[in-house]
């Protein structure tokens, strides 16, 4: 069964397959994925799969950028089995790596997914797989779950198509090296030196909060102390101040995106920030997700893919889930915040 996962996974991750091609993997479905399919009213048990390829497609054909995932390499760490007579459970951490043509950094990710495999015509076959969904940081996406309707995924890519590229292929700019208003002793390389280290693994001087509402803003704030910034001491499990000690003497604004949007930008912030964009953020600084009006994911920009002297894609690093300096076009859609991070004040 693991051949069959990592089948799976290999061929879901070749740059070359199209959307179409999605029946390649078909042998090693189980045929009762019908039962599941029918009840939406398709035919089809790869309409997640297929939403991928073609939002994979569509970012290929519109993106000023070459984002196609070369030299990529892919490891997997097993976890947790559960067996019955006839049905397996297998969870697997999926880490690969990749290079972006021009692009000197390797790129890197970790998804996580369980297979459900039943037995069936004399084999183990694949019943169902979780975690397709959470591949792509869209809340659209995620709530969709792993089985979507044709309806379903036409409307997303409709909407993918014609609004989520939008910013990108509007907005690009040269790449500027003005630095002023901000202070010497904060380090914008430092921070992205950090953030890209971390970004598929974990400090130990810090609990980790990925079970626990996600670990974005924790490593995000990390980051930024490492840069320079200093902590902000105040009452626990409050947004009112930034800092950590320990997993339940730290501020709320260190581990929540949304509060810690609020402490930054509020005036009781140590941390000179100011609002930026697509166009002019710099490596280093913070980008957030937003939905209805409040931050629901952090990330930090730790490289850029340009032509000339022209920016055409960001990378991004983050956890929860972990990527290192990954295309913020592919893997990111929704409305976003981009922020200045300045130094202390």
């Amino acid at each position: 069964m693991y051949d069959i996962v990592k089948e799976f996974v290999t061929t879901f991750e070749n740059d070359n397959l199209l959307s179409e091609d999605a029946y390649t993997i078909i042998e090693n479905i189980s045929s009762e994925r019908s039962v599941h399919s029918a009840k939406k009213g398709d035919d089809s048990y790869l309409l997640m799969v297929k939403l991928l390829l073609e939002r994979r497609e569509i970012v290929y054909a519109l993106s000023k950028a070459d984002l196609h995932e070369n030299n990529k390499k892919i490891e997997y760490d097993f976890g947790e089995i559960e067996r019955s007579q006839y049905n397996i459970n297998i969870k697997v951490d999926v880490i690969k790596v990749w290079n972006y043509d021009g692009v000197s950094a390797a790129s890197g990710a970790r998804d996580s997914y369980l297979f459900d495999f039943v037995y069936e015509d004399n084999r183990w076959k694949i019943d169902k797989v979780s975690g397709l969904n959470k591949i792509i940081c869209d809340n659209r996406i995620i709530n969709l779950s792993d089985e979507i309707s044709s309806e379903d995924m036409n409307l997303y890519l409709d909407d993918f198509y014609y609004e989520d590229l939008d910013e990108q292929n509007e907005s690009h700019s040269d790449v500027s090296d003005d630095m002023s208003g901000y202070d010497r002793a904060y380090s914008l390389s430092q921070t992205a030196l950090y953030a890209y280290h971390y970004a598929l693994s974990r400090n130990s001087s810090y609990a980790d909060f990925t079970n626990n509402g996600g670990d974005c803003t924790n490593f995000i704030s990390q980051a930024i102390k490492y840069g320079g910034l200093n902590m902000h001491y105040g009452t626990p499990l409050t947004n009112t101040c930034w800092y950590y000690t320990t997993s339940t003497d730290r501020s709320s604004s260190w581990t929540s995106a949304n509060l810690f949007r609020q402490y930054i930008f509020g005036n009781n912030s140590h941390i000179n920030a100011t609002n930026a964009t697509w166009s002019n953020i710099k490596v280093g600084e913070l980008i957030q997700k937003m939905s209805n009006g409040s931050a629901t994911h952090s990330m930090i920009v730790t490289g850029q893919v340009v032509s000339g002297n022209t920016r055409t894609d960001l990378l991004v690093s983050a956890h929860t889930t972990d990527r290192r300096n990954a295309s913020l076009a592919m893997y990111y859609s929704g409305t976003k915040k981009y922020t200045h991070i300045k130094g202390n004040k």
